[in-house]
């Protein structure tokens, strides 16, 4: 009987709001991602909308990112975007975010995989900020796009996106977010060096009983005579 890999749960950690979660999972570690599935619940808890957006290992992005939880260094950069901005305006308690990704489906794509009908890219825009309730919040949103000049999928909207989800965390969430995805990881990496290096072993035991089976050229010449 066939296997089903569909129903293998591939999720590291969840978190949930009253009406939306994020989950960061790590069936993109195949492809040197980290995935984020954020999801909008109704008040049954019924799932409304969800977007996934990915951050790239190769690239740095995932790498930075999570240090930067690890370290502090993302700590430091919103209370500093706090002071600043209470500095300038006391009453003002919309941070602005201290992280931006950006990401999406050019329109071609966006056609191919039926995400537009519009003939528009699609673009996702991931952002960490400061929030309210909780001390970080991160949002996803995503609508119609456009490819700069870099090849980037950059929103063509203002400030009314098709989708948007907030999910707000503790400190402490985000630090376990960031540890659990990286002890994840790092164990991925593991048994993808483990794997490769008992093939190369394999690969090599091959060619020497290969080479052992062929007869050099002077035995060849014996047998002859």
């Amino acid at each position: 009987m066939a296997n089903n890999y569909n129903n293998v749960d591939t999720t590291i950690m969840s978190f949930y709001n009253k009406s939306s979660f994020l989950k960061v999972k790590s069936d993109g570690f195949g492809i040197d991602r980290l995935k984020f599935t954020f999801g909008s619940t109704d008040e049954n808890k019924k799932l409304v909308s969800s977007v996934d957006f990915w951050l790239d290992f190769a690239k740095g992005d995932a790498y930075v990112f999570l240090q930067d939880i690890i370290s502090g260094r993302l700590a430091s950069e919103m209370d500093k975007e706090e002071k600043e901005r209470l500095k300038k305006d006391p009453k003002n308690v919309y941070a602005q975010p201290i992280r931006i990704f950006q990401g999406g489906y050019s329109a071609e794509n966006a056609k191919k995989k039926n995400v537009r009908t519009d003939g528009q890219a699609h673009a996702k825009v991931m952002t960490v900020a400061k929030g309210l309730k909780y001390p970080v919040c991160f949002t996803i949103e995503e609508g119609p796009g456009k490819e700069s000049p870099e090849g980037l999928i950059v929103p063509n909207y203002k400030r009314n996106p098709e989708t948007q989800i907030r999910v707000t965390l503790t400190w402490d969430s985000v630090k376990a977010l960031a540890l659990a995805v990286t002890a994840h990881h790092n164990a991925y990496l593991a048994i993808k060096y483990a794997n490769m290096e008992r093939e190369l072993k394999k690969q090599r035991s091959q060619y020497n009983n290969t080479k052992r089976a062929t007869p050099s050229i002077e035995e060849m010449a014996d047998n002859i005579v």
